[in-house]
C-alpha cells in the first residue's frame, strides 16, 4: 500500500498539471510577469509584459495600471498617465487603477487630483496599504506646498 501510494505522488508530481507552464495566451499570467520583473527591476521586461497582457485583453485595467506603474518609473509620465488614465476608464471600479492614476497625479504635481484618485481607491478597497501610502504622501506634499504659497 505504501509503495502504491509513494507511486502515485510522484506520477502526481510530473504531471504536466501538476507544474503549469505559463500559457503566453494568458493576460494574467503576462500581468504577473510584469509585476515580478518590476520588482526585480527589469522596468523594460515589465514593460514587454504588461503590453502583451494589453495585446491580449486590451479591456484589462491591471495591465494598464502595470504599465503606468512601470512608465512612470521609467519617467515616462505621459505614457503613463495616458495608461492609468486608460485603466480608470476601463475598470471604475478597480482600486489599482484608481492608486495608479493617484501615484501619476502626485509625481505630476497635481497633488489635489491625486487625493481624490486615493480617496476613490480606499472608498473601493479600505485596507489598501499602497493607496493609504499614496494618500499620505500627497496629504503632506499638499501641506508642503500651501506653506511654500505663504
Amino acid at each position: 500500500m505504501k509503495r502504491m501510494i509513494a507511486a502515485l505522488a510522484l506520477m502526481v508530481s510530473v504531471t504536466p498539471w501538476a507544474h503549469p507552464q505559463a500559457n503566453p495566451d494568458d493576460a494574467k499570467a503576462h500581468v504577473d510577469r510584469g509585476i515580478a520583473l518590476a520588482e526585480k527591476g527589469d522596468l523594460d521586461g515589465a514593460i514587454t509584459e504588461y503590453r502583451d497582457a494589453i495585446r491580449l485583453k486590451p479591456d484589462n485595467a491591471d495591465a494598464h495600471a502595470g504599465l503606468a506603474d512601470v512608465l512612470r518609473a521609467k519617467d515616462d509620465f505621459a505614457g503613463a498617465l495616458e495608461e492609468a488614465r486608460e485603466a480608470v476608464r476601463l475598470g471604475p471600479k478597480n482600486a489599482n487603477a484608481h492608486r495608479a492614476l493617484g501615484d501619476v497625479l502626485r509625481t505630476e504635481e497635481d497633488v489635489r487630483v491625486a487625493e481624490r484618485e486615493y480617496e476613490k481607491a480606499l472608498k473601493l478597497n479600505p485596507n489598501y496599504a499602497e493607496a493609504h501610502v499614496g494618500l499620505a504622501t500627497a496629504l503632506y506634499g499638499w501641506a508642503d506646498l500651501k506653506g511654500a504659497v505663504a
